[in-house]
C-alpha cells in the first residue's frame, strides 16, 4: 500500500486524478540504464529520463501517455533479493485500456511480452512476460478511463486462506475462479485467488 508523503507527490496527484487503485506495474530488468537509452532512442515518452535510485533498486517510469495511459516501472534490483516462502504468488494483473489491440501490441514492443489468448472480437487480449500475465479488456464496467483494476494470485490451499481472511474480518466469496475479494469502500481493486502452485 502507498500513501503520499506530501500532497504534491505523484501518489497524492495519482489518488486526487484516479482515487484507490493499483498504481503500476514493475518490470525487472537486467539493466535499466540501457532499456531507458533505448526506449528514449525510439521516441518513448519517459518520466524518468535517467534511472534513480528507488524502493526496487535502480528504477525508471515509463510515461502513462506510453504505455495506453498505464503506469509501468522497470527495476534492477542493487542485489539478488531472496525471497520468503509465502503461500500466495501473483499470477496475473488486469487493466482496461482505450484500445485494446493498440495496447497489447505496445506492450509486446515495449516489454517483449508475448500475446496468448485474445477472442475475435478483440474484447481482450492476454500477455505473458517471465510466468505473469497481464490481461488487457476495453473499457467498461465502472472505468471510464485507463486504469490497473485486480490482481489474480495462486494458492496451494484455497480452504485455509479462505479460514485466515474470514479470521481477520475480511470477506471473500466463492467464485468459479476461486475466492474473490471486493474492494473496500473506496475504490480500490479486485483481489481473486484461485488454486494453483
Amino acid at each position: 500500500m502507498l500513501a503520499p508523503t506530501t500532497a504534491d507527490s505523484g501518489v497524492a496527484r495519482f489518488l486526487r486524478s484516479r482515487g484507490e487503485g493499483l498504481h503500476h506495474i514493475c518490470f525487472e530488468s537486467d539493466d535499466v540504464v540501457r532499456e531507458v537509452r533505448r526506449y528514449l532512442g525510439t521516441g518513448v515518452d519517459m518520466i524518468d529520463a535517467k534511472p534513480r535510485e528507488g524502493l526496487a533498486g535502480q528504477v525508471a517510469f515509463v510515461h502513462p501517455r506510453s504505455c495506453a495511459k498505464l503506469l509501468v516501472e522497470l527495476a534492477t534490483p542493487s542485489a539478488p533479493a531472496s525471497l520468503p516462502e509465502t503461500p500466495l504468488a501473483l499470477w496475473a494483473v488486469h487493466g482496461k485500456v482505450a484500445d485494446v489491440g493498440a495496447a497489447a501490441q505496445r506492450f509486446q514492443d515495449l516489454f517483449g511480452m508475448s500475446r496468448g489468448f485474445a477472442p475475435e472480437d478483440g474484447s481482450f487480449v492476454q500477455l505473458s512476460l517471465a510466468g505473469l500475465m497481464v490481461q488487457l479488456t476495453s473499457l467498461g464496467g465502472g472505468f471510464s478511463k485507463p486504469a490497473l483494476t485486480a490482481l489474480r494470485l495462486r494458492t496451494k490451499d484455497l480452504p485455509v486462506l479462505a479460514r485466515r481472511l474470514g479470521a481477520r474480518g475480511i470477506r471473500c466469496q466463492e467464485h468459479a475462479v476461486g475466492l474473490v475479494v471486493a474492494p473496500g469502500p473506496g475504490q480500490g481493486a479486485l483481489l481473486m485467488v484461485e488454486s494453483g502452485r
